[in-house]
C-alpha cells in the first residue's frame, strides 16, 4: 500500500449520525492547508441513517457500509485496506478535533522517528483529561477491581499499575496502552500488525495492538500536545449490561492470548465466581439505596439513577450470567 497522504482518519460508525457528523465536520473545519487528510467512515449496519446523513453533508468522506455490525476491531481493519496516509488515527465517532490537533501529530511523528504509535491528550467536553493511557491489563488487576477480593486490598499494586493512577497527562512519556478513541500509528507498523485482532468485537482491541507492537520492538509514546475532545461511550452506552458482558468476554480473550495456559485455567477457576458473587452483592445494595431513597422520599432524579443501576445489574445477573461463565 503506497502512503501518498499524510493522516488517513478511520472512524467507525454504529448508529452514532450526529455524533459521527460533528466528528467529520470538525475535522475537515481543521485540516491545515499544508496537509492531505484521508477520512474513512466505517458503518456497521447503522439503522439511523447514518449512511444517508453523511453524504448529504456535503463533506469528503469515503464511507464504506458493512452489512452487519463487525465491532470495532473488524471494522477498522476494513478501513485499513482503503488507508493511504503514513500515519492512521483510530477516531471515535464521539469525539472532535481542535485547529491544532492533525498539525500538532503529524509534528509528533516527524519530531520522534523513533515512535510507532502515540496516544493523544483527550479531553471531556468540561475540559478534564480523560485517563486515557493503561499499562497492560494484568490478571491481578480484574481480580482487584471485579471481584470482593479488592475490599481485602488483594492486588491493589497490580491495579493501580495498570490504571496508571499517577499519570502525568501534562508531560511526554514512553506508555504502553493508550485510549483506542485517539490512537494514531505509523501505516508500515500497523499493517505488519495486520491491524487489530479480529476476534476482539470490541474492547481490548487497541490493549492487544498496542502490546503487539511493542513486542515487536517499536516504541508507543504520549503526547499532551495533540488535543482530542471525546465525549465517551456514544454506541456502548445503548446497552450497559451487554457491554458489561462484551467487555469481561474480550478481557478472556486478551488473557488467554497473552498468558499460559495454566495461569488462565486458574484465573477462571477463581475469577468466574468471584465476580458474579460481586455482581449479587452489588445488586443487594443497589436494591437498598434504591429503598433508601423512596424512603427518604429524595429527589426523582436520584431515585431514577438508583434504579436504572439496579436495572442494568438485574439483566445482567439474570440474562447474560451464563454467557459470562461460558466466556
Amino acid at each position: 500500500m503506497s502512503s501518498n497522504l499524510d493522516l488517513s482518519i478511520l472512524i467507525v460508525n454504529w448508529n452514532t449520525r450526529e455524533r459521527t457528523l460533528a466528528c467529520i465536520h470538525s475535522i475537515r473545519k481543521f485540516v491545515p492547508a499544508q496537509a492531505e487528510v484521508q477520512i474513512i467512515v466505517i458503518d456497521n449496519a447503522s439503522e439511523d441513517g447514518s449512511v444517508e446523513a453523511i453524504r448529504e453533508s456535503g463533506v469528503d468522506v469515503e464511507i464504506i457500509e458493512n452489512k452487519e455490525n463487525a465491532g470495532f476491531g473488524c471494522a477498522n481493519n476494513t478501513g485499513l485496506e482503503k488507508a493511504t496516509g503514513r500515519i492512521v488515527l483510530f477516531l471515535n465517532s464521539d469525539t472532535e478535533m481542535t485547529a491544532t490537533t492533525i498539525p500538532d501529530l503529524l509534528n509528533e511523528f516527524d519530531t520522534h522517528p523513533e515512535v510507532a504509535a502515540f496516544g493523544c491528550k483527550i479531553l471531556g467536553y468540561d475540559g478534564v483529561p480523560q485517563h486515557s493511557v493503561r499499562g497492560f491489563p494484568t490478571l491481578g488487576a480484574y481480580l482487584y477491581s471485579d471481584t470482593l477480593l479488592g475490599v481485602l486490598g488483594l492486588f491493589r499494586g497490580s491495579h493501580n499499575r495498570y490504571r496508571r493512577k499517577q499519570f502525568d497527562f501534562e508531560q511526554w512519556q514512553p506508555i504502553e496502552v493508550a485510549m483506542g478513541a485517539a490512537l494514531a500509528v505509523r501505516s508500515e507498523v500497523v499493517q505488519k500488525m495486520q491491524g487489530f485482532d479480529p476476534r476482539f468485537f470490541m474492547y481490548f482491541e487497541e490493549a492487544d495492538l498496542c502490546r503487539r507492537i511493542h513486542d515487536a520492538g517499536y516504541g508507543l509514546a504520549y503526547s499532551p500536545v495533540p488535543v482530542v475532545y471525546h465525549v465517551g461511550g456514544a454506541s456502548s452506552r445503548k446497552s450497559k449490561a451487554r457491554m458489561m458482558l462484551v467487555i469481561r468476554q474480550s478481557m478472556f480473550k486478551y488473557f488467554r492470548k497473552h498468558e499460559p495456559a495454566w495461569k488462565m485455567l486458574a484465573f477462571s477457576f477463581v475469577f468466574k465466581p468471584l465476580f458474579l458473587l460481586h455482581m449479587v452483592v452489588t445488586l443487594l445494595k443497589q436494591q437498598l439505596k434504591a429503598w433508601l431513597a423512596c424512603f427518604r422520599k429524595d429527589s426523582g432524579e436520584r431515585r431514577e439513577k438508583y434504579g436504572r443501576r439496579l436495572a442494568v445489574t438485574r439483566e445482567f445477573l439474570t440474562r447474560y450470567s451464563v454467557a459470562f461463565l461460558r466466556a
